[in-house]
């Protein structure tokens, strides 16, 4: 299978409050059950309830609100898990600590750089002017990109920093 997400609401029941699915008690189809049933995914379902409601508490809210309002509060507790070293986004080669991390997982996160299937980032290899241009129009902007090449990661780290996403 592809790589997937666990997806926030899964976690949040609708008709429930002050409760939040913490394992294989997550919200999912059948089909999908078959990638969430397994330990790792449990155990990072946990993971990600705990943090959520860590999050809820510090911030004074409840996790429908958090829900809710993707570029708001669920931006904010987002990046507070990039900033920790989650990964929210499948890219296998920039690792946390890789100085490119929390630029290529924000980009990712916004819909501005996803790799269209791509498994691999490349953060090393050459920017190319098919990628600028379509970061440039997912970001509804051009950039002000430099003239000097770059490569992908350097790339990443410049455009999140354009877009005020780290």
């Amino acid at each position: 299978t592809k790589p997937y997400q666990i997806p926030i609401g899964c976690l949040i029941p609708q008709r429930v409050t002050n409760l939040l699915a913490g394992c294989k008690n997550l919200g999912v189809t059948h089909i999908t059950n078959g990638a969430y049933r397994l330990h790792p995914v449990e155990w990072n379902t946990g993971e990600a309830a705990g943090a959520l409601a860590a999050f809820c508490v510090s911030a004074n809210t409840t996790p429908p609100a958090v829900h809710g309002d993707p570029n708001g509060q669920l931006w904010l507790f987002q990046k507070a898990l990039l900033n920790r070293g989650v990964p929210l986004y499948w890219w296998p080669d920039v690792p946390p600590g890789h100085v490119a991390f929390l630029a290529t997982q924000a980009l990712a996160m916004k819909g501005y750089w996803t790799g269209a299937g791509a498994l691999a980032f490349n953060p090393d290899g050459a920017l190319t002017a098919d990628v600028r241009t379509a970061v440039d129009s997912a970001a509804g902007q051009a950039l002000p990109w430099p003239a000097t090449p770059l490569t992908r990661g350097a790339a990443a780290v410049f455009a999140a920093g354009q877009l005020n996403l780290v």
